[in-house]
Parts: C-alpha cells; structure tokens; sequence
C-alpha cells in the first residue's frame, strides 16, 4: 500500500526553508514547479488540495558555494569613475566615411539610416543579412574593404562553440565509458539484492530497483540479456519521450497533470536535444543519464524513500561502483555544478545516522518509522534549492544553478496567489536581477511585477547576486559564464560611449545576453533541473584606411578570458585537458584577452595600433580557426559543415503545467555602428550580433531539436521577436505583446 507521511510529495508544504542549509546553486532547466493560469495566458490553473503559503518561502541571503576550482581572474565592472575619452556620436550619416556600395545599398533603406543616425547604430534583421556563422560576416566584410566592428556577440558564441566540443570530447571519451561501466556494476548488483530479497516484504521494491537500472543499461545500449516488463515499459517511455505521466517503476500515484504534477515524470525531457543529436552514443548517453537523473525518490513518501534506499544500497555497496559513479559525479560537477537533490553517498550519511549498519541491512527498510527517519535525518542534513517541497534522492540528480533559483524564487508559490498565480517566468527576470533598469521596466510596464510578492523577492535575488564574489562565480564553470554574460545587464556607467547609454544599446545588450545565456542552457541541458567566395573582380578599397573597432566592453571580454583560462586549470587538474583542446581553449583565451586589451584602449580615446588593426582585419580569419576546432572539421583537408548546419540553436528552460518556454538564438544579423577612427573622422563599422527569440510552446508538442529549429529558420516561418527590439532590429517581425506562444 503507498503511504506518505506528509501528504503528496508533489504538494508545496508551508515549512519554511532555512537560508544556512540551502545548497550552493549548480545547472537546471525545468522548474516543475506546480503551476496555473495567469495574465495573459490561458493556462488552466493547478490546484492542490493543501493550503497554499501567504507568504513566499524566504529567499537566501547567501547560498554555499563551491571553493574556486582553480585561479580565476575577476574583472570588476566599470563604475564611470573613468568617463569615456573619446568623442561624442554624430547624428548624421553624411560625413561618415564607408565604402560607395554600402552608402548605395543603405539609400534602399530609410529605415535603417534613420535609426543609425537616432542611435548611433542599428541591427539589420536577419531577413536581409542573414549568414550561417558569425565568422562569415567579418570575412565578408574585409573582403569588401569595410570598417569591422568586433561584437562581443562574435565572442560568446565562439565560447560557446568552444565549451561543447570541450563537453562532447569529455562525455564521448570519458563519461560514456564510465557509465557503461557503472550501470554493468549496477545491474548485477540490483539483481543480486532481489534474489536475496525475494519472498520478503521488500521484494516488489527490489524487482523495481532492478528494472530502474535495467532501463538506464538498455537505454544505454548495454547487453544485459533480457529486462523486466517494468524495464521494457520504461524504456518505451524514455524512447517516445512525448508525454508526462506515472513511471511503470517509481510512480505510486497517478499523474495528475494538468492540475499538478504530481505523480509524473517528464518524459518529454528524454528526447536528446541540443549537441546530443550528433551522433548515436551522445543520444542513448542522454536517454540513460536522463533516466538517472529524472527519477525521483521523494524523502516524504515511504514508499517512494525506500524504493531511493534500496537503488542507493545498490550504488555504494561496493567500493569500485561507488568510485566510477564519483567520478562520472565530479566531472560533471565541476563543469556544472553540484545535485540539488540527495546523492546515493548523502543517502549512505543519512541512513548511517539512523540505522546502525547503514544502507548495509536492507531489512531494516522495511520498517516505514526506519525509512521516515532517514527522510528527516536527510532534510535535516540540508535543504533542497528549487522545489524543496519535492526534495527526493536521485541516482544522478540534475544540478541547481543561480539562474534557476531566480526563476523559481519569482513564480508560483513564492510569487502571485492562489488566484493569480505567476507560471510564466522570462529571462528578463535573470537581467533585471543582474541590474538591468530596461528588463526592470519592461516587467513593470507588462504587469509582471504586479504580482503579489515579485517586488520583494526580486530585491531579495538582487541582494542575492550582488553580495557574490569572485571565488563564488568561479566554484562552477557554468556560474563563471553567468558571470561572464553580467556586462550584458547591467546599466552602462559614463565609461562606455554615448550611444551605448542609451535605451536602444541596452536592448542590443539584453539580445546578447540572453542570445549567449541560450547557449549555455542549450550545451547544458542534460545536467540542468528545469524548474546553426564567390569568384570575379573584388570591390576596389575606398580612399581611406579602415580604422578597425572593437565593441569596447573590456569587461565581458576580461572575464571571457578568465572563464577560459579556468576551465583549462581545472580539466588539467583532472587528467581531462587534451591536446587539441588545450590548444582551442588556450588560443581562445589569448584573443579575448587581445580584445579586452583594445577595448580598455579605445575607452580611454585612443586609437587602435597599425599593428593591432591589421590584425583585426583578419579576425573573420580567426574566429573561423577557432570555428573549425570547435566542430570537429579538419580546415586543412578541406571539410565543410554540412548545408543545413548554422549558428542557430534552441533550448527548453522551463515548463508549466500546459506550456514549456523555448529560447533559441536565430542565425546571425549584422550591426551597423558609427565609430571614431582616432583621426578625427567617423566610420560605419560592421559586425555580426545573435538574433534572439523567445517563445512558449503547448506542452503537447515535442521540445524542439536544433535541426528542427534550423528548419523553421529556413523556412521562414519562425515565430517574432520580443518587443523590446522594436527599433533596434530593424524590418524584424517584432511582437506586439510580452508574451510569445508558437
């Protein structure tokens, strides 16, 4: 008989979390949190037959954090202590020196002209500009003798770039095998424990555990002689990976979808997404490391708890198994960070503190007082971060990130009422908490922040990230790319250039931000807890020489750099650092320190070395150098990528109960920006930025793959953009509304 000592270990518990044992935040996607109808969706609500909480759990004021894995360099924001140096924008085209063709082809467009000369720049949509890569837009324009404005955008997305092929090396070669290893072990093991278990009261719990690893081997493409029906059933499940319902191996309960999810798993999370669609060992990879990790064992259902202990029991019995499954762990932790749910070890600690002989004596489970005391004792030994009300112990539980955390701590239950219940989060929720006035207000001016409590748990995540130091951003290579996107939203001080105070410039910043954040919930996924020459005569160059500029925004490429530099300490520090991505990573870093360089140069009105600007007319060359290492192509022997392959990507970050918020960045779009040249002229530089899309899908439809999405980019019926890029992507499809459903 199912029991529960709390009630349904999917309702919100009005126990308040205490801010000393929270765990430090590492990686998630989905929030699962219980979730309902609000302004200006029609999604039905979830209800609970709980009392739901009048006040929101307490945010933390500070959250444990990983030590720094290795040196990290911080680079502090730009206060406007130091004013910009250089001259004011003009606010006319007319004297700005560019190449005769581009003054031809921008007469077509009054549009374009007019916000250039309003702004100082523009974007020109991806509709009339759009290339594959971002590498091609520099080597287009150097090939036409034009100015080039190095984009941060060009930076992160080579970042990105870099940090999969860095990722799939590590999973394909070292986590795969190790894997393979363990769910061997783990298998045999589980099988063992149900023989000796048989006839007992623990019997069915064990022919469960027994199925649970038999689905993660077979999902693997392990040989592991013939399954159980349970184990073939989940396996279908994972496969078709189309639905959320009751698991044939860990559901007690029916699935309660849509009111609440309760009793569910979410198999739709099973499809591989993201660079797991590159080749067949990365898709059966993520199917059994989402079968680990997306089984949950609640710590308040007695049932569900010793179904937890005994596949635990399994995991550290023996010593060997316990240490591959570490080291398939610290792997990923230190790339991502650590579980928010209980590991096998905690479950050891907790059951060691209650029963003498620890997971050892699988009959002492049998007892529900036993198994609810190792429940206390594990929620005593800490809180879980997001969705604490949930807590459970996982195999390899998905891992708790700060920008999860913020998503959870401003929707339903610690934001909105029972009756207006907040389910649609948006990661202008993450830039304002980060500083960003123009996020801040568009909330404000889209009701969002009319929400019971949004103001004061938006101060309280602000206050939050704020008192974080460099050592804390560096516990995780995930939260130094957080740290890394912060230039992005945080207000424009005097230092940075007029037209890069502005409102319109700020806009620019959030689609960077969020076009590389995309990137970093698309190569993390699988960890994360949701809460893609011609020939003839050449142009001739224009009477002058180009003056070459880059986005001067020392900050992001300071800590871009550092982010690189961190990671090739850390992956030397574990035996993972190869050759060749070493020699990617280390030529990375060099550039973004090259960059940053020029930029703090350029702040103090000084113009860029002849030497350094011949080197940046060559840097569509080197971005495409990098491109090449990060994807797996040989430049030298001629390999080219594939026609439908492009910059463009998507990833899933949070679901409610009808709808899962999809962000994906489109293929990349040219900015134009009027800069000085250190003569006292002006030029239009050109440079290559991320086009940005956010959009909520019904739940009843598959979470989308990259080559899907890349699909929907060629065709053209992608869905609009956010309606603060209206003036600033210019001739985009801009929604009229915060909300975007495709």
């Amino acid at each position: 008989m199912h029991s529960s000592r709390h009630g349904s270990p999917h309702r919100r518990a009005v126990a308040l979390v205490t801010i000393a044992s929270l765990v430090m935040l590492v990686a998630c996607n989905d929030d699962g949190n219980d979730t309902g109808n609000t302004s200006p969706t029609t999604e039905p609500a979830a209800s609970s037959t709980t009392t739901e909480p009048e006040t929101p759990r307490p945010a933390a004021s500070s959250l444990r954090s990983l030590d720094a894995f290795a040196p990290y360099n911080d680079i502090a924001l730009l206060d406007g202590s130091t004013p910009y140096a250089g001259p004011a924008t003009p606010t006319s085209l007319d004297d700005v020196r560019m190449h005769d063709g581009f003054r031809a082809d921008l007469a077509r467009q009054p549009e374009l002209v007019a916000a250039i000369e309003a702004q100082g720049f523009a974007i020109q949509s991806e509709r009339y500009s759009a290339l594959n890569y971002f590498h091609q837009r520099y080597e287009i324009s150097a090939y036409d003798f034009g100015t080039i404005f190095v984009t941060t955008d060009s930076m992160y997305n080579a970042w990105h770039n870099a940090f999969s092929k860095v990722l799939r090396d590590t999973e394909t070669d070292v986590l795969v095998p190790a894997l393979a290893d363990y769910l061997t072990r783990t298998v045999a093991a589980a099988r063992v424990q149900s023989e000796q278990l048989s006839g007992t009261d623990l019997a069915d719990s064990a022919e469960r555990v027994v199925a649970f690893y038999e689905a993660a081997a077979t999902l693997l493409g392990l040989d592991i002689g013939a399954i159980s029906e349970r184990a073939n059933d989940e396996v279908a499940l994972a496969t078709d990976a189309s639905k959320a319902t009751a698991s044939p191996i860990t559901g007690y309960v029916e699935c309660q979808l849509p009111n609440a999810f309760t009793g569910c798993v979410d198999y739709t999370q099973f499809r591989p997404r993201g660079h797991y669609t590159s080749s067949a060992t990365l898709e059966r990879y993520f199917r059994s490391m989402s079968e680990l990790g997306q089984q949950a064992f609640y710590v308040t259902d007695t049932d569900s708890l010793r179904l937890g202990l005994l596949a635990a029991r399994v995991a550290t019995s023996d010593p060997d198994t316990a240490a591959i499954w570490q080291q398939i762990y610290d792997t990923t932790a230190f790339l991502v960070g650590v579980a928010d749910d209980y590991t096998p070890a905690e479950a050891q600690t907790a059951a060691a503190t209650v029963v003498a002989t620890g997971l050892a004596d699988a009959a002492a489970f049998t007892a529900d007082a036993a198994v609810s005391d190792i429940g206390d004792e594990l929620l005593r030994m800490r809180s879980v971060g997001i969705d604490p009300e949930n807590a459970s112990v996982r195999l390899m539980g998905a891992r708790l990130v700060l920008d999860s955390y913020v998503f959870d701590q401003l929707t339903w239950p610690n934001v909105g009422t029972d009756e207006s219940r907040r389910v649609s989060p948006s990661p202008l929720d993450l830039a304002s908490v980060f500083g960003s006035s123009l996020a801040t207000q568009i909330q404000t001016d889209s009701g969002e922040t009319d929400f019971a409590h949004y103001p004061e748990q938006l101060d309280a995540m602000q206050t939050l990230v704020g008192s974080r130091t460099g050592d804390e951003w560096a516990g995780t290579v995930y939260d130094a790319w957080l740290h890394a996107l912060e230039p992005q939203f945080v207000d424009r001080t005097a230092a940075y250039p007029d037209f890069m105070q502005t409102a319109a410039w700020a806009a620019k910043s959030l689609q960077t931000g969020f076009g590389s954040y995309t990137e970093l919930k698309h190569d993390t996924l699988l960890y994360a807890k949701q809460g893609s020459a011609g020939e003839g005569e050449g142009p001739q160059p224009p009477p002058y020489t180009p003056r070459h500029f880059v986005e001067p925004d020392p900050v992001a490429f300071g800590r871009l750099a550092a982010l690189a530099n961190l990671i090739i300490d850390g992956l030397d520090a574990r035996g993972l650092l190869t050759e060749a991505n070493a020699s990617l990573l280390t030529s990375y870093a060099a550039l973004a320190t090259w960059l940053a360089g020029i930029a703090t140069t350029e702040l103090a009105g000084e113009p860029t070395s002849d030497a350094d600007n011949t080197r940046l007319s060559y840097f569509g060359s080197t971005l495409e150098l990098l491109w090449y290492q990060s994807s797996g192509l040989v430049r030298a022997a001629e390999q080219v990528p594939d026609y439908s392959d492009s910059a463009a990507l998507v990833s899933d970050v949070f679901r409610s109960s009808e709808f899962t918020l999809e962000l994906a960045d489109g293929l990349p779009e040219t900015i134009l920006v009027i800069v000085p040249d250190g003569a006292g002229h002006f030029q239009l530089a050109v440079g290559a930025v991320y086009s940005y899309y956010e959009f909520w899908r019904p739940v009843a439809s598959p979470r989308l793959t990259d080559e899907e999405w890349r699909q929907i980019v060629t065709d053209g019926t992608r869905p609009q953009r956010p309606a603060w890029l209206e003036g600033v992507a210019i001739s985009a499809e801009i929604a009229n509304g915060p909300r975007v459903e495709f």
